[in-house]
């Protein structure tokens, strides 16, 4: 799948306003899926809970990243 280069507007019209149906499933992802307490979990052997929740907040800091890309390429 080949990306556009200005895809963070995309991601921006989705989730970038706070009181849009975007921003709100956007809220609901971030509650879920970010770990308030770090991805880390001590005693955690094999590290599978650990990789877990690294892999869940991975999708969170990339859309949140677009959004910043998207707001620094705006003031452009």
């Amino acid at each position: 799948m080949k990306v556009k280069n200005n895809i963070c507007f995309d991601y921006e019209k989705l989730f970038g306003l706070p009181h849009s149906q975007g921003g709100i499933v956007f809220s609901d992802l971030v509650h879920q899926f970010s770990h308030a307490n770090g991805e880390f979990v001590a005693d955690d052997e094999g590290g599978r809970q650990t990789a877990y929740n690294l892999g869940q907040a991975s999708v969170i800091k990339y859309i949140i990243a677009q959004l910043n890309i998207a707001k620094r390429k705006g003031v452009e």
